[in-house]
């Protein structure tokens, strides 16, 4: 048997130690429920670089997010379920074998005479009305657990009677104004029937992707356009922001309030 120096003794020894501590380095446990604290919230006003001499306001919120299993983010390409828009809904009473959807002429029928009637609100939250120079999409719909699809085009003319899918995204933010001693929320002007704060965060923080099984932490950030007439109406209100997030098998995290502030006070160049 070869002899070992004590120097090399000592090398093995402490070689061994190293990938000792190394393997009993633990790995972060999380529960698979995604968990979030807040961070920070900025108003900046950014320069738009497609129009010139132009400025839009910009509200950016970071939060700190833990997941146990790392299965966090929405692409952009998720358009499909269980990450699409809408639901639309088949009528099975007058249509039972082709299953034709549920349009505003329908609401005469008893089984349907509680949805809502058709205005500028339920427009953009229960009624979406075909017109003729509609681009051709594909509808969902959802019976028994089972997802289909049915062609736009079959219903130009019409009004089709949709349910919002909250998990279409997993970035959820309302914004909150003092009002006496009390919070209302704000209610913000926005064009058509966009959700303005609401938004996706990708899977590419997941380093392994959503399949990746892995405890995750870190943070997010989500920005969002204001419009001009926010700070000019608001810079000196009193706001809070409610925050939640979900992860792609549909887990809601606990619900976070910001501190109170001033837009003033948060302005950053």
């Amino acid at each position: 048997m070869t002899n070992l120096s004590r120097k090399t003794i000592i090398q093995l020894i402490c070689l061994a130690v190293i990938f000792i501590a190394i393997g009993c380095v633990d790995v972060p446990e999380f529960p698979e429920e995604p968990t979030i604290s807040f961070n920070k919230v900025e108003f900046k006003f950014i320069d738009d670089p497609s129009t010139s001499d132009s400025e839009y306001d910009s509200l950016e919120i970071t939060i700190n997010f833990m997941d146990g299993n790392g299965d966090l983010g929405i692409d952009a390409d998720d358009l499909y379920p269980p990450f699409n828009d809408s639901y639309y809904f088949p009528n099975l009473i007058l249509n039972p074998d082709s299953a034709r959807l549920i349009t505003y002429s329908d609401r005469k029928l008893i089984e349907y005479d509680t949805l809502p009637e058709f205005n500028a609100d339920t427009e953009c939250t229960s009624w979406f009305i075909v017109r003729q120079n509609a681009q051709n999409s594909q509808l969902f719909l959802e019976i028994d657990g089972v997802y289909y699809f049915d062609e736009i085009k079959n219903y130009i003319g019409d009004t089709l009677y949709f349910q919002r899918n909250k998990y279409h995204n997993n970035f959820y933010i309302d914004i909150y104004e003092k009002q006496g001693d009390e919070f209302a929320l704000y209610d913000f002007p926005a064009p058509g029937c966009e959700i303005p704060y609401n938004g996706r965060f990708p899977t590419k923080i997941n380093p392994g992707g959503p399949n990746n099984s892995r405890a995750l932490e870190g943070t997010l950030k989500r920005t969002i356009g204001m419009n001009p007439a926010f700070w000019f109406g608001s810079h000196n209100d009193i706001l809070m922001l409610e925050i939640y997030i979900y992860d792609r098998a549909f887990n809601k995290s606990n619900v976070i309030r910001s501190p109170e502030f001033r837009l003033e006070d948060i302005l950053s160049n």
